[in-house]
C-alpha cells in the first residue's frame, strides 16, 4: 500500500514542511508516495528518496550516484548526508537546486563530449511534463508515477519465470508490469475511472523485444513494448474491475486489487489536498468527506490502459499496428505482435499460456507527434483512439 505512517506525515507539518513549501513553488517536482517513503521527481528522475523508519522514528535521504557520472559534478557537502539519518532536513534542501540541475544534465544527456551520442532520457521527460500538464489543468489528477504494486509484481513473476541474461552476466526476472502514469479522471456523483498511462516516445520504443542469451531459457523478452505492456496488464486491470482477488501461487495470500488502487488514490487525494498541493480545481476543492465516498465506477472500462506514444509521424505507417498484428497484410506484422500473443503461435519461445482472447479489453491510444521537448498536449483521454478487442478476432 502506498501509505505513509500517520508520524511520517506529521513530519511534513513540522521539519520537513520546508520539502513541501518548495514543492509548492516549483512546478516541475512532482512529490510521489511510497510505502514509508516519498520521492521527489524532476525530468522523470528522483533527486531524494526520503524514507521512514517506524521501529527508530527516524528518516534516512538519499540520492541515487548513478547521475554523478560523465562531468556531472555532486554538489559540495552531498556525500556527508548522503544515505544518512536526517539530522537536519535544511541541509538537503540547501541542495535541492543543484540536485535538479544534476538530475536534468543526466536525463537530458547534456554531458560528455560527443553530444551527438548522447542518451536522452526521453520518455521519463514527457511523463513528468504530462504530469504536470494534467495537474495544472484538465479533468484528470496525475496521483502517482512508476506506478507497481504487491501482488501486481507477484502475477507478472508468476507468469514469466524465465530468467534473462543480462549483458554484465548477471539475471534478471521480466517486467513487473509498472505504469509509467496513473491518473483518474474527475469524480461524477462520487466515482471515478482510474487510468493506467503507458508513455512511449519514438518508434524505437514499440516493440521493446530482448532477445534470451541465456542457455538456461528459450524465451526473449518483451517487457517494455506495446504486445508486452497488454500482456503484463489484461490480468491485473481484469481483477481491478470485478474486485476478484489475485491469489499468489506460492502461498496464501490475497491480494485485493481493485481495493488496494482506491485505498491509494484516497490517501493522495487526502495528502495532496492536506498539503495545498493541489492546483487542479476539479479535485482541489474535494472536502474529506467526499474524498472517502469516492468509489470506481460500475462500468466495464472502470480502468483502463493507455498508450501515449509521442514524437510519432506517418513517415512509417503503421509501425505500431504491426506491434498489435491487426487491419494488416499477415507479413508486415511483428512477430511478437499482441494478434500473435493470443494467437499463442509463439508458443515454443514465450509463456503466454495465462492471455486469451476474451480477457482482452479495449484500450486507449495517441498518436502524436510532439516530443518530450514540447508542451500543450492533448489531455482528454476520453477522445483519444480505442483499439476493440473485436479486432483481434479477425
Amino acid at each position: 500500500m502506498r501509505k505513509l505512517n500517520q508520524k511520517f506525515e506529521d513530519m511534513f507539518k513540522n521539519e520537513y514542511n520546508g520539502i513541501i513549501q518548495y514543492v509548492k513553488k516549483n512546478d516541475k517536482v512532482f512529490l510521489g508516495i511510497r510505502h514509508n517513503y516519498i520521492n521527489l521527481y524532476v525530468d522523470g528522475g528522483s533527486f531524494l528518496k526520503l524514507t521512514y523508519h517506524p521501529k527508530l522514528n527516524c528518516c534516512i535521504g538519499g540520492v541515487d550516484n548513478k547521475y554523478f557520472v560523465n562531468g556531472i559534478k555532486m554538489p559540495k557537502g552531498l556525500e556527508a548526508i548522503n544515505n544518512k539519518v536526517i539530522d537536519n532536513i535544511q541541509n538537503w534542501l540547501d541542495l535541492f537546486d543543484e540536485l535538479i540541475l544534476a538530475i536534468q544534465a543526466y536525463q537530458r544527456g547534456d554531458w560528455g563530449e560527443e553530444k551527438s551520442k548522447k542518451i536522452v532520457k526521453r520518455e521519463k521527460i514527457i511523463q513528468q511534463k504530462l504530469v504536470k500538464e494534467f495537474n495544472q489543468n484538465s479533468d484528470y489528477f496525475a496521483y502517482d508515477i512508476e506506478y507497481s504494486m504487491k501482488g501486481v509484481n507477484d502475477y507478472i513473476l508468476d507468469s514469466n519465470k524465465n530468467k534473462i541474461k543480462m549483458k554484465n552476466g548477471t539475471y534478471r526476472t521480466k517486467s513487473l508490469g509498472r505504469a509509467d502514469i496513473m491518473l483518474i479522471g474527475k469524480p461524477i456523483n462520487n466515482k471515478i475511472k482510474i487510468y493506467c498511462m503507458e508513455v512511449k516516445e519514438g518508434l524505437g520504443a514499440f516493440g521493446g523485444v530482448l532477445p534470451n542469451i541465456s542457455k538456461q531459457s528459450s524465451a526473449p523478452s518483451f517487457g517494455s513494448g506495446i504486445a508486452g505492456h497488454l500482456k503484463n496488464n489484461v490480468a491485473v486491470i481484469s481483477s481491478a474491475r470485478t474486485g476478484i482477488a489475485y491469489k499468489a501461487k506460492d502461498n496464501a495470500v490475497e491480494y485485493k486489487i481493485k481495493e488496494t488502487l482506491i485505498e491509494e488514490i484516497k490517501y493522495a487525494l487526502h495528502f495532496y489536498n492536506r498539503f495545498d498541493l493541489l492546483k487542479n480545481t476539479n479535485f482541489k476543492n474535494l472536502t474529506d468527506k467526499e474524498i472517502d465516498g469516492i468509489k470506481l465506477c460500475d462500468k466495464k472500462d472502470a480502468v483502463e490502459l493507455v498508450f501515449f506514444l509521442g514524437n510519432y509521424t506517418d513517415r512509417t505507417p503503421g509501425c505500431f499496428e504491426k506491434y498489435l498484428g491487426i487491419n494488416l497484410a499477415p507479413d508486415l506484422c511483428s512477430a511478437y505482435s499482441v494478434k500473435n500473443l493470443l494467437d499463442n503461435k509463439k508458443k515454443n519461445e514465450i509463456n503466454l499460456d495465462y492471455i486469451k482472447t476474451e480477457e482482452l479489453f479495449d484500450f486507449k491510444v495517441l498518436k502524436t507527434a510532439k516530443n518530450c521537448f514540447d508542451s500543450n498536449f492533448d489531455l482528454d483521454i476520453e477522445h483519444y483512439d480505442t483499439i476493440h478487442k473485436e479486432e483481434f478476432k479477425k
